[in-house]
């Protein structure tokens, strides 16, 4: 009599590293196809970046230029004082100011940018065009946020009655004018702090 004995390819855990090696091959692959598609120039990486960021505006307000200490009026402090004080003169108006509120989210960029320069314009009842002003906008916990991050800016409004905010993000004509912008700190250029 013949004894047969039997034996499963590759033991029991053979499934487990095919499934292991096969998970790795794909992770592998995956990785070089994405760094494939990341440009290796920094500039054009910082650029890629910058369009990776989402900046919308979500409600502006028209607010004070300046705050002004209690019981202070345009003319100056109340009550009499010294010729020269300020007090009891006429002070010039201040200027109009929009305080606007956005949301900065991070969607799909290569680099965590330290900052975001967008350009905010303004257009009228009637019409009107002003703009673009430049704003630089800090995203320090934009990480640690879940990858969004709402922020206020007090920017200063034009002379006419202002109907619409716009923003979108500063446009770079050229490499000097990128490496000038805050963002390109990420890749060792730019002014040294947002």
């Amino acid at each position: 009599m013949t004894t047969r004995t039997t034996v499963n390819r590759g033991g029991p855990g053979a499934a487990f590293v095919v499934t292991a090696v096969a998970g790795l091959a794909f992770a592998l692959v995956a990785g070089l196809l994405l760094a494939g598609c990341t440009p290796k120039d920094p500039k054009e990486r910082l650029r890629l970046s910058r369009r990776g960021y989402k900046v919308e505006p979500l409600t502006w307000v028209e607010g004070p230029a300046e705050d002004r200490a209690p019981g202070e009026t345009a003319k100056g402090a109340e009550g009499a004082g010294a010729p020269g004080s300020g007090a009891g003169e006429e002070r010039a108006a201040p200027k109009r100011i929009a305080i606007l509120s956005l949301r900065v989210v991070r969607k799909t960029a290569p680099l965590s940018l330290p900052c975001l320069t967008i350009d905010v314009t303004f257009e009228g009842t009637n019409g009107e065009h002003a703009g673009p002003v430049t704003v630089v906008l800090p995203l320090e916990g934009l990480e640690d946020a879940g990858g969004a991050l709402e922020l206020t800016r007090r920017i200063e409004l034009p002379d006419f009655p202002v109907d619409h905010l716009g923003v979108v993000l500063h446009p770079a004509k050229d490499d000097a004018e990128l490496m000038s912008l805050c963002e390109a700190q990420a890749i060792g250029g730019g002014p040294s702090s947002p």
